[in-house]
């Protein structure tokens, strides 16, 4: 194992026991399901750093699970691109650089892929739901509970969808008219985020099923 320029073995191992935890409690079992997190040690030079990095960010695409590296929610590659809510790296010095450098790849394309750009206007607060879903990678069914990834929809619903009424977003998540009004005002400038990836189909809504379920994972 390769250490990153950010040490996230703790994030990892953190997320891991998580996935363990719910694992356990739905399957009535205990024991081990990974093997420990290897030492890391250290490379000193940095076009070696580069190929290890991109080999990692593209280790989906290579399995022939999705055709672009920014498809894949628990990838860090979203979070380099600033396309994660919150982000678990720091963003890439030049994204545009970046995500062309891990996306020009035979596995994904020679030429490399887009990045998101941005949408002002879209008339479905759905489609908004989704994208902070993604974003933020919080299941649909956890988007009622208050927190980061409810408030920051309703503020982006209101700006990214002036026909719909507060009413109608509200009911998506839950809440009351009232209520998706008074988060319509909350100041939240990710909503601009939001604004990158909505509608975009690489930033599918994450939902409670097994992964293996999603068909726009896989490859055409």
């Amino acid at each position: 194992m390769v250490a990153p320029p950010v040490d996230v073995r703790r994030r990892l191992a953190a997320g891991l026991s998580g996935y363990v935890r719910w694992r356990h409690a739905k399957r009535g079992e205990t024991g081990q399901v990974f093997e420990p997190l290897p030492d890391p040690w250290p490379l000193a030079d940095q076009q070696k750093i580069r190929r290890y990095i991109k080999y990692t960010h593209l280790n989906p695409s290579r399995a022939s699970l999705i055709k672009d590296p920014l498809l894949w929610p628990f990838s860090t590659h979203r979070d380099a691109c600033g396309l994660a809510i919150p982000a678990a790296i720091p963003r890439a010095h030049d994204v545009v650089r970046f995500h062309k450098f891990v996306s020009s790849d035979p596995f994904v394309r020679l030429e490399g892929t887009e990045l998101p750009g941005v949408t002002l206007q879209v008339s479905d607060p759905k489609l908004v739901l989704h994208a902070v879903s993604a974003l933020t990678r919080t299941c649909l069914d956890r988007m009622r509970r208050r927190g980061r990834a409810r408030a920051l929809y309703l503020r982006a619903a209101r700006e990214l969808c002036p026909t719909a009424t507060h009413a109608q977003i509200g009911s998506l998540v839950g809440v009351s008219e009232r209520a998706a009004q008074r988060g319509a005002c909350a100041h939240d400038p990710a909503w601009h985020l939001v604004a990158r990836v909505v509608g975009d189909p690489r930033f599918p809504a994450l939902d409670d099923r097994r992964l293996r379920w999603a068909p726009p994972w896989y490859r055409d």
